[in-house]
This record gives C-alpha cells, structure tokens and sequence, in this order.
C-alpha cells in the first residue's frame, strides 16, 4: 500500500517504472533529435566570414582527401575589405602627409573611369603606403 493507502504497493511500482520507462524514451528521443541535427550540419557548408563566392574549385566526382589544401570555392569577404591601387610617384610626398596626419585620410573608391563624378562605391581610410615602387606606380592599401 502506498503512504495514504490510496493504491496497492505493486501498482505504485508498476506507475514508477512507467514513469521511468516514458522518462528514458525522451531522453532517448532528444538524443537521437541532437544526433540527426550533427548529421545534418554535414550537410551544410558554411563560412566563417560573409563574402561573395568565386567559382568552385572542385566538381561533383573529383576525388578529394582530407589533407588537400585547395578548398571546393574562395570567399571574398566584402566589409571590410582591404584594397590595394596604384597612383603615380608624384603623389608620393603628398600621401605622406596625409599618412602622418592625426586622423586616417579617407579614400573613395569611384566606379572605374569616373573619376571626378559617380557615386563612390565604398568609402575607407588610407593605412598604409608600400614600400614597393614600380617604375611607374606606388602601391597603397586602405581599408573600407
């Protein structure tokens, strides 16, 4: 019998064991849920960044190991970005000072072709010159 003599001690043992039966049912269940969910995130590719995606690298078919070094596809992470262009040498004392100045000199980036007018595609900051000169332009990079 149980405490309040409502129900027999065999039929508190039989609901007990139910109980726990139904309760390691939905463990199982949730288990095999979480287990599905693994599975299916295999099934995913995801990237760490956002970007826009190149071509693919690889096709359906093509044999591929773990320890290949290619990827399937590149992604260009878009903002921010880095950008590197060419100005001519008679530039160079002019970009120095602004590379000195307290604050990060902002830089357009003008659809090609337009440079006076157009609507710039990004704005950034001058970060760096570098060090390389070619006979006929300096390299730079600014960030947006």
């Amino acid at each position: 019998m149980s405490k309040d003599d409502g129900i027999s001690r065999q039929q508190l043992d039989q609901q007990q064991a139910q109980r726990d039966r139904l309760a390691a049912t939905m463990l199982g269940n949730q288990a095999a849920v979480q287990a599905a969910q693994v599975k299916l995130s295999f099934t995913q590719i995801r990237s760490p960044l956002a970007g826009r995606v190149g071509i693919r690298n690889v096709d359906v078919g093509n044999f591929l190991r773990v320890s290949d070094t290619q990827g399937l596809f590149s992604v260009t992470q878009l903002n921010p970005i880095a950008v590197e262009f060419a100005l001519p040498q008679q530039q160079l004392p002019v970009l120095q000072t602004l590379l000195r100045a307290p604050t990060p000199a902002p830089v357009l980036a003008l659809p090609s072709g337009e440079m006076a007018t157009g609507t710039p595609l990004a704005i950034g900051r001058l970060l760096l010159i570098d060090n390389q000169v070619s006979e006929q332009h300096r390299h730079l990079a600014c960030q947006g």
